[in-house]
């Protein structure tokens, strides 16, 4: 393999780990469980198989067949994003991060196959996707999301805390806790009725010693 070939190759791999870092980027934003390494990641597995299936897998006799180690990729990040999806109550959680794994995964192999303006114009349009939907979303059902991160002393009861911001959401969306160093970490995203529900949430925690405590 000739030095502008394999420098041509490589130029794709990074393409391909741009863009879909930009998206990972979104998703680390939203607190989603796949985030910026898991979409760099499957961008860049999928433009090496894509090369992989275009350029290494001839051997005289045999006739390269790229479409299907493509049909294999494809079928592999739906794997992937089975991962990404979990069930928490009566809400099924990951459906949106596991459709980005799907898309980024097809910018990839557009990066494989040198089809630069494609993978480009694809990331674009699924990032504002993203942003815009989102938005039109929450205007359509009124919601007002609220993101928690607090720090309690380790003795502090962790379902009372779910409990207060249970009695002010309409839907938690993430309950996350961390014990470290004698303190009770906890991270949630939920929704209220009214944006003013934030200020009483807050007096309330902070009378079980909530310390570091932000709401946004």
């Amino acid at each position: 393999m000739d030095a502008e070939l394999e420098f041509s190759l490589c130029l794709r791999l990074i393409i391909a780990a741009f863009l879909g870092g930009i998206i990972g980027f979104e998703r680390e934003t939203m607190n989603r469980t796949a985030g910026l390494r898991t979409h760099v990641m499957t961008a860049i597995g999928a433009a090496l198989f894509t090369m992989l299936s275009i350029y290494f897998f001839d051997y005289g006799l045999y006739t390269r067949d790229p479409a299907r180690v493509a049909a294999q990729v494809v079928s592999g990040i739906g794997f992937l994003g089975a991962g990404a999806i979990m069930k928490q109550g009566s809400n099924i959680k990951g459906l949106t991060t596991a459709s980005t794994l799907w898309a980024v995964a097809a910018i990839g192999m557009a990066c494989g196959v040198g089809a630069f303006r494609l993978a480009a114009a694809s990331c674009l349009i699924t990032l504002l996707g993203l942003i815009l939907l989102r938005k039109i979303e929450d205007h359509l059902t009124d919601k007002n999301t609220v993101k928690l991160n607090a720090a309690f002393p380790d003795s502090t009861d962790a379902e009372q805390i779910y409990q207060e911001i249970k009695s002010f959401s309409k839907e938690i969306d993430k309950f996350e806790i961390e014990k470290e160093d004698k303190e009770l970490n906890i991270y949630a995203v939920f929704t209220v009725a009214k944006a003013n529900d934030t200020n009483e949430l807050k007096a309330k925690l902070s009378k079980m010693q909530a310390s570091e405590l932000r709401i946004r």
